[in-house]
């Protein structure tokens, strides 16, 4: 695997170490590829464009409440070569959204969250932040890394490698997980001949 973002050893209190690596995720697509986010629509115009908004206004002649809910889109996507369309987060219905399956039953707060779902997902589609795999492997006497031992997990988001309180606790949660799932198959592989109970016999 290559792209390397960050490497360290990390000491468990096992008494063993570990190769503790960090790679760009590269297979990873959108967060939107997961539920739980605001209202996205994919738009042949740019709705955040008063030239292109007035002309689709005029050839469609949209009600109000749909004149509004394109007033308040905002940019994900711009065009591109993979899809010629825009990708614009619908504000508006990304409010309902929240007061009708977030629980934010305060318009205020709705608002909070709805600016805060964007926000995160603008980053992404602005590369200000990425996904990353762990991977763990155990060293052996040399202080040399086991890759046939090594495990992975992918779809992190960057800023767990952030040095904050946060994150550095976060950070070492999914260390100590991947050193758990190290250690279970060295257990298997060390003990793969031993014969299991049969406990159905009397």
């Amino acid at each position: 695997m290559t792209d390397t973002i960050h490497t360290e050893i990390y000491a468990h209190k096992n008494g063993k170490r570990y190769s503790i690596v960090w790679y760009y995720d590269n297979d990873s697509g959108s967060p939107l590829e997961d539920d739980g986010y605001g209202v996205t629509e994919r738009l042949d115009f740019d709705p955040t464009n008063e030239r292109q908004l007035a002309a689709y206004i005029e050839d469609f002649g949209p009600e109000l409440e749909e004149e509004t809910r394109l007033r308040l889109m905002r940019v994900l996507q711009g065009p591109n070569r993979h899809y010629g369309s825009g990708l614009f987060y619908d504000v508006l219905s990304s409010l309902h959204l929240a007061r009708a399956e977030w629980g934010c039953t305060d318009t205020v707060k709705a608002m909070e969250v709805v600016e805060k779902d964007y926000a995160y997902l603008k980053g992404w589609y602005d590369e200000s932040w990425h996904w990353i795999t762990a991977s763990v492997a155990p060293l052996d006497e040399d202080d040399e890394p086991i890759e046939s031992n090594r495990e992975y997990c992918c779809r992190y988001e960057s800023t767990i490698l952030n040095d904050d309180e946060d994150n550095r606790s976060y950070r070492k949660e999914v260390i100590e997980d991947l050193i758990a799932s190290v250690e279970h198959v060295l257990h298997h592989q060390l003990h793969k001949d031993q014969l299991e109970l049969d406990l159905r016999r009397d």
